[in-house]
């Protein structure tokens, strides 16, 4: 059986996550593209965070951050940034490597909020 790429669990966990109704994810990209100018030429533009996640989303008001890897793919250091940054703002960061950890992630994202709710 051939491995699982990360664009393959990505597209499995985006799949997955939107038939959530109280889910709302997209795909987050990061890199460098050419814009096309009005008179023809082109300009280099930067687009996404260096780090931030391969999937962004809300979830029941909490914002949360999904991390797709292979079973042996690696964080890079500019993710385990991203990560401490979401974290520290109250976000829910997760490695995801299939579907199954992706909702577990958005378990911890209601958790979060029912948490909130019952302590008001």
């Amino acid at each position: 059986m051939a491995r699982e790429t990360e664009k393959s669990i990505q597209n499995a966990i985006l799949v997955t996550l939107s038939a959530q109704p109280d889910v709302l994810v997209w795909r987050q990209n990061v890199g460098l593209g050419n814009m096309l100018n009005r008179d023809g030429s082109t300009h280099k533009v930067k687009y996404g965070v260096p780090g931030m996640a391969d999937i962004g989303g809300i979830c029941s008001g909490v914002a949360i951050q999904l991390e797709v890897k292979t079973a042996t793919g690696k964080q890079t250091e500019k993710q385990v940034k991203w990560q401490k940054a979401v974290e520290r703002a109250g976000g829910v960061y997760a490695v995801c490597r299939s579907a199954a950890d992706a909702e577990a992630a958005i378990q911890e994202a209601r958790w979060r909020t029912n948490r909130i709710t019952n302590q008001t």
